[in-house]
Order: C-alpha cells, then structure tokens, then sequence
C-alpha cells in the first residue's frame, strides 16, 4: 500500500495580514482516489512582543500572535533566550508554536488543515 501526501505552504505576512498558499498531491494505490490542488487565503493578524534584558549580554523575547478570516483560525507563540557575547554575533535557543485550521468545500469534496507544529530552534546570530 503506497500513500503519498505532499502539502508545500508559502507563508507572506505584510503588516497586520497573512498570505497563505497550500499545494497538495496525493495517491492513494489502495483506494481509487487520486487528486490534489491548491488553497490560497488572506487571514488578518494581531499580535505582540515583549523584549526583556534580564543581565548585559541576555535577552529574553516573546512574540504572539492569533488571526482569522480565511481560515478558521491561525496562531503563533514564540520564546527565545538571546546570548550576545560579541557586539555583531549572539547566539539563540527557543520554541515556537505554530496552529493553522483552515476547511474548505464539503462532503466528499471537503479540503481540511488543521495542524500545530511545535518544535525548537536553535540559531546563530550575524548582525
């Protein structure tokens, strides 16, 4: 049984709004089912940040923001912690959360998204 599920999505954010685009394949060889396609929204955000240096060289950062209008609802919450051992480097650890809901159409012909992808991320810095 071979199943395949591709989805690429393109994530644009102007001020104050979210652009997203889904391209999806799929096959399924053990059901008579092959299709794909695109989705394209606009969601309005609203959101904030909060930067705390809690000793000379660290920082703490905090970033959120939630949104709808094409899609059910989106969101997204951030926490790094900054080390800036040199005036142009730092360094970084932090966590990121991400959730989209977004359905389309209905019955057999329903497209539905409704993820959370968490996960850490870890980084250099060049300024």
């Amino acid at each position: 049984m071979a199943i395949a599920f591709i989805a690429i999505i393109v994530l644009i954010s102007p001020p104050g709004w979210t652009v997203k685009s889904i391209e999806v394949d799929s096959d399924f060889a053990a059901i008579p089912l092959s299709g794909g396609g695109g989705y394209d929204w606009v969601d309005g955000i609203v959101g904030g940040r909060y930067i705390y240096h809690f000793a000379e060289q660290w920082r703490l950062l905090t970033r959120g923001a939630v949104g709808f209008g094409g899609s059910n609802f989106t969101w997204q919450a951030l926490v790094i912690v900054d080390f800036q051992p040199w005036r142009h480097v730092s360094t970084f650890s932090s966590y990121l959360g991400m959730g989209l809901d977004y359905a389309t159409g209905s019955g057999l012909e329903q497209f539905r998204y409704d993820v959370t992808m968490p996960g850490p991320i870890v980084g250099l810095n060049f300024n």
